[in-house]
């Protein structure tokens, strides 16, 4: 969700992401263009990477808006008994490569108090 302030009568709209896609930069009722519309800061994304035994088992978000909208991928260096179909040559930079144990992953909503644990970091 993204909020627009409208710089001529300073009324606020809350737009989601996606509709901004389509839609483009929104215009108030009174603006006469776009350019009226100013985009605010938008609040800062939180996530928590959730550790079972020292593995991910999972990554959430109080921002269910967004969950479709960001990729995650999850590298563990660690591939010590792994199979050699299950390693990934992941680039480092230059020519360099690190093998690695790489999964897909995905965001899941949660309830978490994540704005509670971040109070002393807003």
């Amino acid at each position: 969700m993204r909020t627009w302030k409208c710089n001529d009568c300073g009324r606020t709209v809350d737009i989601r992401y996606e509709e901004v896609l389509d839609i483009g930069t929104p215009m108030c009722e009174c603006a006469g263009d776009a350019k009226d519309m100013e985009l605010l800061p938008a609040s800062r994304i939180r996530l928590a990477v959730v550790l079972e035994g020292g593995m991910v088992s999972s990554i959430c978000s109080d921002h269910p808006e967004l969950l479709n909208q960001i990729y995650v991928i999850t590298i563990d260096y660690d591939t010590d008994g792994a199979d050699e179909d299950e390693i990934t040559l992941v680039p480092q930079g230059g020519i360099r490569s690190e093998p690695a144990i790489v999964s897909r992953g995905t965001i899941d909503p949660t309830e978490i108090k994540l704005d509670e644990l971040f109070k002393d970091n807003s």
